[in-house]
């Protein structure tokens, strides 16, 4: 989507917060679920229902437990490699996703304090991602290696996992679809995403 010229001196940030690479600088950071964290956590969630939608994402890869078809029911470009369960359990996990009616109302309180658990997507995708993982941390991160004030960063943003982030910026701008709890702290509201809201701000503020 970006021309090459911005990708090659762009900072990304993935996973939530997860994962940052700044391509100018060859500078990759990376947040994840210690393996043995992951393991109490997919025996916790198989325990609750044996069924559940549970894909895991460890780094650039995407993994479940059984065959899932999320090219329809997500609009992904592919779906994930189905891997056994004793393979899952060694991975330090960049984050641990349920889709579906699957979300377990213990999990919260039993790992609080070793992950960071995010509910979205209208309370239809639970993010599991390790502790210190978060959009806001990314981009504390990046405004420290390149030497920029926070004060001075606009972000675009529409669901829970962006509350911190607009109270971390200096200017914040919701999407038109953004849940009402982004809204109520943006600094500004844009269209939504199927009218080119971030298009239609930067053009803006771009002149």
């Amino acid at each position: 989507m970006l021309p090459q010229g911005l990708v090659d001196i762009g900072a990304f940030v993935y996973y939530n917060g997860a994962q940052v690479i700044c391509k100018e600088t060859k500078i990759e950071i990376n947040e994840s679920i210690p393996a043995h964290v992951t393991t109490e956590i997919l025996d916790y969630c198989l325990k609750c229902d044996p069924q559940i939608e549970l894909t895991m994402e460890v780094k650039d890869e995407w993994f479940s437990l059984r065959e899932l078809d999320y090219i329809s029911s997500m609009n992904t470009q592919s779906n994930p490699v189905v891997k056994p369960l004793k393979e899952l359990k060694q991975y330090d996990a960049t984050k641990i996703l349920l889709s579906g009616n699957n979300y377990s109302s213990g999990l919260i309180e039993k790992f609080q304090g070793r992950v960071n658990i995010l509910i979205t997507d209208n309370n239809k995708l639970v993010q599991i991602m390790p502790l210190l993982a978060s959009k806001e941390m990314a981009i504390t991160k990046l405004c420290e290696l390149y030497n920029v004030e926070l004060d001075s960063v606009i972000v675009f943003g529409d669901d829970h996992n962006d509350v911190g982030l607009f109270k971390k910026a200096g200017y914040s701008i919701a999407m038109g679809n953004a849940i009402r709890e982004l809204k109520e702290i943006a600094d500004e509201i844009t269209v939504n995403n199927d009218e080119n809201g971030v298009a239609v701000s930067l053009e803006r503020f771009c002149g």
